[in-house]
């Protein structure tokens, strides 16, 4: 039989609660709490030499997350804005916002978009650098369409990607994860579709590179 020296058991437990207002006709608000529970346990035959950090054979951390968004609509477009709130034990606060606005024509869409967005640390991560942050990824996106007859429709889509503190895997010296400078990407997607009583056909092209940090 092969012996793993690490032998680990994970738990994840999460609850959430929303609520939703209506506030007039235009504008729809919402929010909510999640409270979760990442936990690990060691089997009784792991050596201790692997144990977690500590010297423990079981390792938890609790979020605390808080997020509300509201979303109104105008003759202007359609405008939404919310935001997420993260308190876990084993890393730094992270904060997430998202703000986004369409608009559609009789033949036109607009779409504009700016969110942030986290990956936290894991377990095994925190437990070989306690230092670690959150991965952060802020993405600002443009989309415009145009319907040119019934059965043509072309659109256009424009992205910025930048990611602060990745979590990269690292054999420097030992074996460890740490937090990366910053990288991304940017991109443009065009796509054609035509629709017919035959069928129907797409047409796309992608190009994207990573900026120069």
């Amino acid at each position: 039989a092969v012996f793993y020296p690490r032998d680990k058991s994970s738990f994840f437990s999460k609850g959430t609660l929303t609520a939703g207002y209506t506030a007039s006709d235009r504008t729809r608000l919402s929010g909510g709490v999640e409270l979760s529970r990442d936990q690990a346990r060691l089997a009784d035959t792991t050596p201790p030499a692997w144990y977690f950090k500590g010297g423990k054979k079981s390792v938890e951390y609790d979020n605390a997350a808080f997020f509300m968004e509201g979303v109104s609509e105008y003759p202007a477009g359609l405008f939404s804005a919310g935001a997420r709130y993260d308190k876990n034990e084993g890393f730094d606060p992270a904060f997430s916002p998202r703000l986004a606005w369409t608009k559609v024509f009789e033949r036109l869409h607009l779409k504009a978009i700016y969110s942030r967005a986290f990956r936290a640390p894991g377990i095994d991560n925190l437990d070989a650098n306690p230092d670690l942050k959150p991965e952060k990824t802020t993405v600002v996106e443009f989309e415009t369409g145009y319907k040119f007859t019934d059965s043509l429709f072309l659109s256009a889509n424009f992205y910025a990607m930048r990611i602060t503190d990745p979590i990269v895997f690292t054999t420097t010296g030992t074996q460890s994860y740490r937090n990366f400078g910053p990288t991304g990407t940017n991109g443009v997607e065009f796509t054609a579709r035509v629709k017919e009583e035959w069928g129907y056909c797409d047409l796309s092209y992608s190009y994207y590179a990573a900026p120069h940090n």
